[in-house]
């Protein structure tokens, strides 16, 4: 993630929730499609949000403020930093900005 973040300059709080967004992605979807395995899955998630900083080489878990709580698997959570999507050259897309898109929201605590 370091190499990226001196590649790319993107700050490394937006490329850490770049990876949560798409986390919480999954375990939605997984929540949606698999209704009969919804307590592995939020087993799952629990054991995610509880990893150690160390596997990270972190200090702390760096998306522990990004990814959603195991009992809130199936919501969409508005993001706290701006992934730069309306900035992205779109070809017919009608999007302006992301599908959660942190702009105008005070829930953030990053």
């Amino acid at each position: 993630m370091n190499v990226f973040h001196n590649v790319t300059n993107l700050p490394l709080i937006i490329l850490w929730e770049n990876i949560a967004v798409r986390i919480n992605s999954f375990f939605r979807k997984a929540m949606d499609r698999h209704p009969d395995h919804q307590q592995k899955i939020v087993h799952l998630a629990e054991e995610m949000n509880q990893l150690d900083g160390s596997y990270f080489n972190s200090v702390k878990h760096p998306m522990s403020t990004y990814l959603t709580a195991p009992k809130s698997l199936g919501e969409h959570k508005t993001r706290c930093t701006c992934c730069y999507f309306h900035k992205l050259e779109k070809k017919k897309e009608k999007l302006t900005h992301c599908l959660v898109c942190p702009l105008g929201n005070q829930n953030c605590s990053s």
